[in-house]
């Protein structure tokens, strides 16, 4: 419970900086900000009205804007409402897993079935290289290690007539490497973005979208 309460402060911090996140009240009681009743923690957050982002039109464009005001608020959080839960990059792990994945390669059509299997042999050359690159940048990726939100999925963002309302899900406010964690929620809402689009591929409309995120 003492990580949901800071969690929960954050979020009111994050809310106070005009940060589109939803604020949490407090109990009459005590003042806890989440309570705990019968094994279970309960908070009463702020209803924001909107709708799960769906990525049409401009969506991801403000989302991803309204992402990168999230991130540098998080940057300027006070010491006291620092989190313990640190996300390190899981290199040794992602290691045995592609020295397996190699190992069963010939099992491939049979775990993955086909075509995906093809797919993944014909494309297995730049995962590897991707994966080795990666490694190289572990180093810049433990040393940028803040306060992120590490899950922003379609359904933890609310949008109304194209504009960000609200990010959801205060318990994924931890600290991670906020270089990828970025990274990894811009990618969740761009593949919602091209799913949009028929899912054609990538779209040249989601690309611009997203070079006028990393621009700011």
């Amino acid at each position: 419970r003492s990580t949901s309460n800071t969690q929960a402060a954050l979020t009111n911090w994050l809310a106070q900086q005009d940060v589109r996140v939803p604020g949490i009240r407090g109990s009459a009681v005590s003042g806890d900000l989440v309570i705990e009743h019968e094994q279970r923690c309960w908070c009463v957050m702020e209803y924001v009205e909107g709708d799960y982002f769906s990525g049409g039109g401009n969506e991801f464009l403000d989302a991803g804007i309204a992402l990168h005001k999230l991130f540098l608020a998080l940057r300027r959080a006070p010491d006291a409402l620092r989190i313990l839960t640190v996300i390190q990059p899981a290199t040794r792990q992602s290691l045995e897993m592609m020295a397996e994945l190699e190992r069963q390669r010939a099992s491939w059509p049979g775990i993955f079935s086909e075509p995906y299997a093809t797919h993944l042999s014909a494309a297995w050359g730049g995962v590897t290289a991707a994966f080795e690159r990666i490694l190289e940048l572990e180093p810049a990726l433990k040393s940028s290690i803040g306060p992120c939100h590490i899950d922003l999925h379609p359904h933890n963002v609310l949008m109304s007539d194209g504009k960000t309302t609200a990010f959801l899900d205060f318990h994924s406010l931890m600290q991670a490497p906020s270089g990828s964690m970025i990274a990894f929620n811009l990618f969740k809402l761009a593949r919602q973005a091209i799913v949009a689009r028929d899912g054609n591929g990538p779209d040249a409309d989601v690309r611009a979208q997203r070079d006028q995120i990393v621009a700011r």
